[in-house]
């Protein structure tokens, strides 16, 4: 399985608009066409005006082929033309799942959705995953609860990964964090994984209006 996530980022002031004309004649043909919509969000705390989505296909000649549909869908071009003015950039990238997917409580649906993305020193990247499975994950999912996705990069930064957890409310968010600190066993797992990576960043994503996991 290949989960793309495609980021869409669009003019700030035409961000609503933008929107309400995907939703209306967009969203239809691009899910009948590219599948299975694992997540549709936009960036509430981040780097805003940006819709999330990702998508789940078999493999990656998969997810070209379908993309060269879309692209030539006439109910897509002509959308696309009216939006031109309002999208400001768009990139994809493609991901396949951490070798301990599926695991437990891992759901699309969540109101709020923490994504975190890390990029890791070269090399390093399998043997963090392994520690992170016997020692990270079961505190994590202990703490976190609802693991939506979690990911390494097939694409471009090789070693990268991007892991995302959803939360009912950021009050829940804040306080399921501040436990999972506070767990020993997380500590003792922050010496040893942190170490590993160059880069982490996140955000705090909201499903959007038409899309509900």
């Amino acid at each position: 399985m290949i989960t793309a996530i495609h980021t869409t980022r669009v003019v700030p002031h035409l961000f609503a608009p933008y929107l309400e004309a995907y939703q209306r004649e967009g969203w239809t043909i691009e899910r009948e066409i590219l599948g299975d919509c694992a997540g549709s969000y936009f960036v509430e705390i981040g780097t805003l005006q940006r819709v999330v989505q990702l998508w789940r296909v078999a493999e990656v000649g998969e997810w070209t082929a379908r993309r060269a549909r879309l692209a030539d869908h006439p109910g897509w071009k002509t959308f696309r033309a009216a939006a031109a003015d309002m999208i400001l950039e768009e990139f994809g990238r493609l991901f396949r799942p951490a070798p301990f997917i599926p695991v437990k409580n891992l759901t699309s649906a969540a109101d709020f959705v923490e994504m975190r993305t890390y990029q890791s020193h070269t090399g390093v990247l399998d043997e963090f995953l392994r520690i992170y499975e016997a020692e990270g994950l079961p505190v994590q999912l202990g703490h976190l609860g609802n693991c939506v996705g979690y990911f390494r990069s097939l694409d471009w930064r090789v070693d990268e990964i991007v892991h995302l957890w959803g939360c009912a409310d950021l009050n829940e968010r804040t306080k399921r964090r501040a436990a999972l600190f506070s767990d020993p066993k997380f500590k003792a797992f922050l010496v040893k994984g942190v170490p590993n990576f160059a880069n982490q960043e996140n955000m705090i994503l909201r499903p959007t209006p038409f899309w509900r996991g």
